[in-house]
């Protein structure tokens, strides 16, 4: 369940600023720009104005709510939203003045798109009313590999935590030079904010999983990544088979653009030889499949 985001509501002109905070670099949101739901990032202060002049009363209790929801990706209008204890990312009730809300205290970046509802009194019974949505900037998650081969990429994926289909983001880490094992950053950003678990591929390493990475807000991965390299033929573990593709006289002995798998040249270096034999049999690499652990903070 999400969290219900409880922020105070005041009304009249802010001047409280955000303690402890440093400038964003870009506003956390954009909002569409139907004039009612506008929001403001001066770094020291930043809120949203909702305006609702339509029919409301002014000192009449009214209640704010930002609903996760489906956006027209081109028109930022509302496709569609339903209302629930998950979908619900802020509520709050206060008095409307002159027509108009200001929500104090940003919220946080991990907030999806979103529709601003007015729910309570209305002079035409209806209730809730939509006064405009929020696009949220979703979160970011940062993290390294540590793998051989720098001149392959490598492959970072984010699922729905306990989904191993249909990644809800990924990003590639780009080949670079030389040989050897290096540590490599990622980043992935816009995420929505959920739990996810991560997955981390590269040719002739296995797979690595981190279960329950806890993305509701911007998050810097502190688990190690470190790949176990050596899958020559790509099945999913280190094994003989790759061991006897490696000592093949296809291979051994060759440059790597002379073997007949170049795959065989696990360390990068351009090479098919010891080095690559000693990388698969060591008790690091050997034996290993899909490597999985859970995150830790």
């Amino acid at each position: 369940m999400k969290h219900l985001l409880r922020y105070g509501l005041c009304l009249g002109v802010l001047t409280a600023a955000l303690a402890g905070s440093a400038l964003a670099a870009t506003p956390d949101y954009t909002v569409d720009q139907d004039g009612t739901v506008n929001y403001y990032d001066y770094g020291w202060n930043r809120y949203f104005n909702v305006e609702c002049t339509e029919g409301i009363i002014d000192g009449e209790d009214y209640a704010i709510l930002f609903v996760e929801a489906e956006l027209d990706p081109k028109t930022h209008k509302v496709k569609s939203y339903t209302i629930n204890e998950d979908t619900v990312m802020y509520i709050n009730q206060s008095s409307a003045m002159n027509g108009r809300f200001y929500l104090e205290g940003v919220k946080p970046r991990s907030m999806p798109d979103s529709v601003v509802l007015l729910g309570g009194k209305f002079s035409d019974g209806q209730s809730p009313k939509v006064l405009g949505t929020v696009i949220g900037h979703g979160v970011t998650v940062i993290g390294s590999v540590t793998s051989y081969h720098p001149g392959k990429p490598v492959t970072v994926e984010l699922y729905q935590e306990g989904s191993t289909s249909d990644p809800v983001a990924s990003t590639q880490i780009a080949a670079s030079t030389g040989s050897g094992q290096v540590a490599q950053p990622f980043k992935l950003t816009g995420v929505p904010a959920g739990r996810y678990d991560l997955k981390v591929t590269k040719e002739g390493h296995t797979p690595y999983w981190v279960k329950g990475v806890p993305a509701e807000t911007d998050i810097a991965l502190k688990t190690p990544i470190t790949l176990a390299v050596g899958d020559v033929d790509g099945n999913g573990s280190v094994n003989g088979l790759d061991l006897n593709t490696v000592t093949s006289s296809n291979n051994y002995g060759k440059l790597v653009s002379e073997a007949q798998v170049k795959t065989t040249d696990v360390n990068g270096d351009g090479n098919v030889n010891g080095l690559d034999l000693n990388l698969i049999t060591s008790t690091s690499n050997y034996g290993k499949g899909t490597i999985t652990t859970n995150y830790s903070e």
